[in-house]
């Protein structure tokens, strides 16, 4: 049996929360929900209509269910991120209207 190798360098926290996307160039905006957060990036949930490509920029505001998570410093730096789209996906049941975008944060 194959096993695909994990390719993380970091861990990721599974997350359901709302986030908006802000294309840095034409400032349009996308709204969707996290599906999973780690230091180095993000996978989201879109419309699969919505206008995402890889390496297009976007400012990510992620907004958590609990302020207490961002007080305790889980979010620290993390819940409004410039973003760089580094793969488009469809989501696995695509009757679901959704596609699966993976987002690499920038410095």
């Amino acid at each position: 049996m194959n096993k695909a190798r994990e390719r993380r360098r970091n861990a990721r926290y599974y997350v359901t929360w709302p986030v908006t996307l802000e294309n840095v160039d034409t400032s349009q905006v996308i709204e969707g929900r996290g599906r999973n957060l780690g230091r180095g990036g993000a996978l989201v949930e879109l419309p699969y209509m919505a206008p995402v490509k890889v390496d297009q920029r976007f400012k990510a505001t992620f907004k958590p269910r609990f302020n207490d998570m961002l007080a305790s410093g889980v979010l620290k730096g993390i819940d409004q991120r410039q973003v760089r789209v580094v793969r488009v996906r469809p989501a696995p049941d695509i009757s679901d209207g959704l596609q699966r975008v993976s987002l690499a944060f920038e410095e």
